[in-house]
């Protein structure tokens, strides 16, 4: 939780359940059963936290510094990897 808060800079809350994506599916399953109207409501009606945390701003601002330089070199380079993206694959193997 605590790199996914400070990078996105969003309060992250912790679900009361272990296996997420399986209760994820039979919530869409539910909502396609009709035991609910909408996916939004099986959700506030179903999922439970158990805590959540808010990011660091002074760390958060860090990273949104680090992505604001990354976005222009990712531009740049993209082409550079995609015109070198097999030669490194063969490398690897």
């Amino acid at each position: 939780m605590g790199t996914i808060k400070t990078v996105l800079g969003i309060e992250v809350a912790r679900s009361s359940v272990d296996e997420g994506p399986a209760y994820g599916a039979a919530i869409l399953a539910a909502v396609g059963a009709g035991l609910f109207d909408s996916v939004e409501e099986a959700c506030a009606r179903l999922i439970r936290t158990v805590d959540s945390r808010l990011p660091d701003p002074a760390r958060s601002e860090v990273y949104r510094r680090l992505y604001d330089l990354y976005q222009p070199l990712y531009t740049t380079l993209k082409d550079f990897y995609d015109g070198n993206a097999a030669f490194v694959g063969d490398t690897m193997v």
